[in-house]
């Protein structure tokens, strides 16, 4: 009996052992590999696949201010494999990895090709599984070989036609939209093709005559992939794009009617019905109907289900305001309803930035900026870049805007006496105690309105503002966290602050609260208080350049340099600021131009600002040399020959021939260093104070401020 039952279990293992090998076309070996792939290793991967496609759609955010691509994902192709695990566009690249690793698997376990013919019928969606993987890890050159193998060993399979359309796709993510195109048309000439795979071949149409500019051609293929709605995520999409075409084209009545599908389709998801309404109301911006649709938008503010949504409704309905006051209140809502939404938030900073900067609030652009610049994951993005350039333009005027506001600040202080000084601080500490138990008090209305720190010196914006940049210059963007010197460099700032509105967060808890802080804190030093009155003399001076010669914002320039005159700046400044007052009130053609000249003429005659003002012809002819650059090497040969007066005076000449031309500063600097040899280390100085004062953005300008530093460091050695 033994014996039988030993018999018979060696033959269900012989039985089963000859059934697992792919190489023998027997029922049995058939069955047992198809069910080993399909709900084993395939499961497995398709469980992989999907789970990373779901965290990619539930990760990725749409730019609804821009035309949406029909597929919902960015996938940049990746050519190097090693990268793909850094990549910004694939961020589950792992998953991916392991739904092609099981594709792979399956192909190569179980694979039952004989005499030409798979006998496996699982193998076909393991090589689709394997393309769509590499697809979306972003190597399009690999999947495409999945694909192009199954239609060519597998043209009867059914996916063989969803082959075709991810096939095509792969070529139009390799930018050959011609083969896509041609591979679609046959498809869809089909009449064998079924309803559901005639939805995605007509997205894939328009997808390519999108890329190829035809807009017309994409419309209509468009209209045709949503006739059914197989997908009802895809179709809404579909919809939402042609909307947003129609719009483009000037087609408002289609674009509405097409808006309005959506927005009725209850099947829909959420976010495309939401965002249906929304653009509804973007069509009647700078319209008549504008009212009505910021009603319309203001009853998804009443759902709190829409929160997520809220930055982008509050910035809409900025676009449909015409009061500029309530405009900017509303965008502020917006940036501070955007934590969740990294773009939105990004574009209503670069809104608000762009306001302030065309109404020259340069200080407070600049520190919108630094919030875009600090939270963008992607540094090298163009339109990063740019912004960069921007902003970067921006540093002087914050550094010599810090310095003045500061400065202004502590000598108003100094010129109190000690009662209105104690009396001063006193109400600052009272003010901020009230602050800083409205600000705990997480429900107290307005709270944010009962004292604002930017208003006292300590806690100046433009203080703020330049202390972010030249924190940002030397430690990069770091978040706020412990240990944040040996954080990452390139670590990414939380968008959730908003910029300048919130300096509460500057406010140091027990100096704040003390008297005698304060009190110590005033300079009482003559030499000190001299420094800090020539600091910011020099910074309103610096200011007037730069709002006339990089912004172009003579009204601006002339408020500053005004405003220098008043401070009674002393030799060094008072000429220059004259003159440049008078070519301000010149270009502008106003009257004070004339008096401000008179003045110069009349009061200093033998300047170098006279001459230029009246006009005197100091032609260079005569030495033969007519361009800045030959006179300019003529003089330094003069200068090495130690021919000190003639440096001095062809320099001086030069300058007024050549006014407005780059080499000027060099004209001056060569100017200086001849006075300096002649003249001796005070007179040195003098000349030196000159260019850097008159030319502070250029190099020769930074060059003097150096050496006034070594000449004044040299004098003070005993």
């Amino acid at each position: 009996m033994k014996s039988t039952h030993y018999i018979g279990f060696l033959f269900l293992t012989l039985l089963v052992a000859g059934s697992c090998s792919p190489q023998k076309d027997h029922f049995l070996n058939r069955n047992f590999h198809a069910l080993n792939t399909r709900y084993n290793v395939l499961f497995n991967g398709r469980t992989a696949f999907e789970k990373g496609l779901a965290d990619l759609e539930e990760n990725h955010q749409d730019n609804y201010w821009e035309r949406l691509p029909l597929e919902p994902l960015y996938v940049q192709e990746v050519t190097d494999i090693s990268k793909r695990q850094t990549a910004e566009d694939i961020p589950n690249a792992k998953v991916f990895d392991l739904a092609e690793e099981k594709a792979v698997k399956a192909i190569q376990k179980h694979s039952m090709l004989l005499k030409g013919r798979e006998r496996n019928p699982q193998i076909d969606d393991a090589y689709l599984l394997l393309g769509k993987a590499r697809y979306y890890s972003g190597r399009f050159v690999p999947a495409l070989e999945a694909f192009d193998f199954i239609l060519e060993n597998y043209p009867e399979a059914n996916l063989a036609q969803e082959a075709q359309i991810w096939h095509a796709k792969t070529r139009l993510r390799l930018r050959n939209p011609r083969q896509a195109l041609l591979s679609m048309r046959k498809l869809l000439d089909d009449s064998s093709l079924s309803p559901e795979s005639r939805e995605p071949a007509h997205t894939v149409m328009a997808m390519a005559y999108l890329q190829t500019d035809s807009i017309p051609e994409a419309i209509a293929q468009l209209y045709k992939a949503t006739e059914t709605a197989y997908n009802k995520s895809q179709t809404a999409r579909n919809l939402m794009v042609l909307g947003q075409l129609y719009r483009e084209q000037q087609v408002l009545d289609s674009s509405n009617i097409t808006f309005e599908r959506i927005h009725s389709f209850k099947k829909f998801p959420e976010k495309y019905r939401i965002h249906a309404r929304m653009e509804q109301a973007k069509n009647t911006v700078g319209t008549p109907e504008a009212s009505p649709a910021a009603e319309s938008l203001k009853t998804l503010l009443k759902n709190s289900d829409n929160q997520a949504y809220f930055g982008e409704i509050y910035y809409l309905l900025a676009q449909l305001e015409n009061k500029e006051e309530t405009k900017i209140a509303l965008l502020k809502k917006s940036a501070s309803s955007s934590k969740k939404n990294g773009l939105q938030q990004q574009r209503t900073f670069e809104t608000l930035g762009s306001y302030y900067f065309d109404r020259a609030a340069f200080v407070t652009a600049g520190a919108y900026y630094d919030s875009i610049l600090q939270g963008a994951p992607d540094q090298n993005n163009l339109r990063i870049r740019r912004l960069n350039r921007k902003r970067e333009r921006l540093n002087e005027v914050i550094k010599n805007e810090t310095i003045a506001a500061q400065n202004d600040s502590i000598l108003g202080l100094v010129a109190m006496n000690p009662e209105k000084q104690v009396a001063f601080f006193k109400e600052h500490i009272a003010q901020l105690l009230l602050w800083k138990a409205a600000k705990e008090t997480a429900d107290t209305p307005g709270s944010d309105k009962t004292f604002d720190p930017s208003n006292w010196y300590f806690y100046n914006a433009t203080t703020l503002a330049y202390g972010r940049a030249e924190f940002r210059r030397i430690w990069g963007n770091r978040p706020l966290e412990d240990n944040w010197r040996t954080s990452d460099r390139m670590a990414v700032a939380d968008l959730s602050v908003t910029p300048v509105e919130k300096m509460e967060d500057t406010i140091v808890s027990d100096p704040a609260l003390n008297l005698d802080y304060y009190l110590k804190s005033i300079p009482t030093d003559s030499t000190e208080i001299a420094a800090i009155r020539t600091a910011r003399n020099q910074a309103y001076y610096r200011l007037g350049l730069l709002y006339i010669k990089q912004f172009n914002r003579p009204l601006l320039a002339a408020s500053k340099l005004e405003a220098l005159q008043q401070f009674r700046p002393g030799e060094k400044l008072e000429l220059p600021t004259k003159y440049q007052l008078y070519k301000i009130y010149q270009d502008l053609q106003d009257e004070r131009a004339l008096v401000i000249k008179n003045d110069i003429l009349n009061n200093h005659a033998s300047s170098t600002y006279a001459y230029r003002i009246g006009g005197q012809d100091f032609s260079l002819a005569d030495t033969g040399n007519t361009t800045p650059e030959k006179v300019y090497a003529a003089m330094f040969l003069a200068y090495k020959a130690k021919q000190f007066d003639q440096v001095i005076e062809k320099a001086a000449m030069a300058s007024l021939q050549f006014e407005g031309e780059k080499l000027v500063p060099k004209f001056e600097l060569l100017k200086a260093y001849a006075i300096g040899k002649q003249s001796g280390p005070a007179a040195f100085k003098e000349a030196l104070d000159l260019v850097a004062v008159n030319y502070p953005d250029t190099e020769e300008g930074k060059k003097a401020m150096e050496l006034i530093n070594d000449v004044v460091s040299i004098n003070k050695k005993p």
